[in-house]
């Protein structure tokens, strides 16, 4: 399996940020998906970044 430090999870819903947080490792919001619609939603979950398109994902690769 892959170490804490080498894993980021990528998501778009309140779920996903609390997995994220209770594993410990980073999260990346997407606004695209059937979850957070903007960036006010992600407001109480911390996360590295925000992307409102696949591409934009690869930014943090």
């Amino acid at each position: 399996g892959a170490k804490k430090e080498e894993c980021v999870l990528i998501g778009d819903t309140d779920n996903d940020a609390k997995g994220a947080m209770k594993a410990g490792i980073p999260f990346i919001a997407v606004t695209y998906g059937f979850g957070f619609k903007s960036k006010d939603d992600l407001k109480d979950y911390p996360h590295i970044g925000i992307a409102s398109t696949p591409m934009e994902v690869i930014h943090w690769f």
